[in-house]
């Protein structure tokens, strides 16, 4: 039971992280050029490609390709709100109860 429940949250955080940095593409695919050399945009171009590469299946074609990382974002939170807690059995009543989510709330908290 416990081995489950770690699996979980450790997927769910796993997740979480992709969501955040699809998110973060999205916003500096704003603000910065396509093929931009600033190092953290690099880093994130090459987390999310695969990504989103793997998402193209299901993907709408008429989405413009700046779009598509927070298109795929929501499909990821999508699974992480209804399918991972319907999967392993636990309730979530908001998005302040994910993982990642709650993490960061509770270090707001603490300031």
């Amino acid at each position: 039971m416990l081995d489950e429940a770690l699996f979980a949250i450790l997927f769910d955080a796993a997740l979480g992280v992709l969501q955040w940095l699809l998110i973060a593409r999205f916003i500096l695919g704003i603000f910065l050029p396509e093929d931009s050399r600033l190092r953290g945009m690099g880093l994130i171009r090459r987390i999310t490609n695969p990504v989103i590469g793997l998402a193209s299946i299901i993907t709408h074609h008429y989405i413009i390709n700046r779009v598509r990382p927070l298109y795929v974002g929501f499909l990821v939170l999508i699974i992480r709100f209804y399918i991972l807690p319907t999967t392993f059995g636990y309730d979530i009543e908001g998005l302040a109860q994910l993982s990642i989510e709650a993490f960061v709330l509770a270090l707001i908290a603490m300031i």
